[in-house]
């Protein structure tokens, strides 16, 4: 009995030993089988949260373009309403020189205009009344005390009148600036 005892005692710890080197191994395999798990759930989460944080910055990177290009089309706009009212200031400025050089020249034109009208009147009534003058001394000396000079005028002088005179300008005494 002591051998059977020793025997069963050795093949008591025999099973203990392959049991335990069974569940060593399970252990094992478990502590091997939740490492791996572990790690590939990690490198999921991890992934995930790589994702997150890159999907994170996209987004806030996106806003900030956004918000960049706003504010570069709104600076744009005021630059070019800058420009253009500046461009339209300075159009109403060339075109207000224009009209008031156009003016000042109409208005020169039209004191020109005025003294040659005036003058043209005055040379008629002038003429007029030499002719007036030239037909009455004819009437009262009946044709026989004229010279041959007023012969020809009286020849040359009847539809003068009436016949248009020579513009006379004054460009001398008043410069027009163009």
């Amino acid at each position: 009995m002591r051998e059977l005892t020793k025997r069963l005692t050795k093949e008591k710890e025999e099973a203990l030993k392959q049991q335990w080197e069974e569940c060593e191994r399970i252990k094992e395999k478990a502590v091997t089988d939740a490492c791996t798990a572990l790690e590939k759930r990690l490198r999921n989460e991890f992934a995930l949260e790589k994702e997150l944080a890159i999907a994170e910055v996209l987004r806030v990177a996106r806003e900030k373009f956004r918000l960049k290009e706003l504010e570069s089309i709104e600076r744009t706009k005021r630059e070019c309403e800058s420009r253009a009212t500046e461009e339209a200031a300075r159009v109403a400025r060339l075109h207000h020189q224009e009209v008031q050089r156009l003016e000042q020249r109409y208005a020169i034109l039209h004191r020109k205009y005025k003294k040659e009208i005036a003058h043209k009147e005055r040379v008629e009534r002038d003429f007029k009344e030499l002719q007036t003058d030239y037909r009455r001394f004819m009437d009262y000396t009946d044709g026989n005390y004229h010279s041959d000079y007023m012969m020809r005028i009286r020849n040359h002088g009847m539809g003068i009148s009436k016949k248009r005179v020579s513009v006379v300008t004054y460009e001398d005494i008043e410069k027009l600036d163009l």
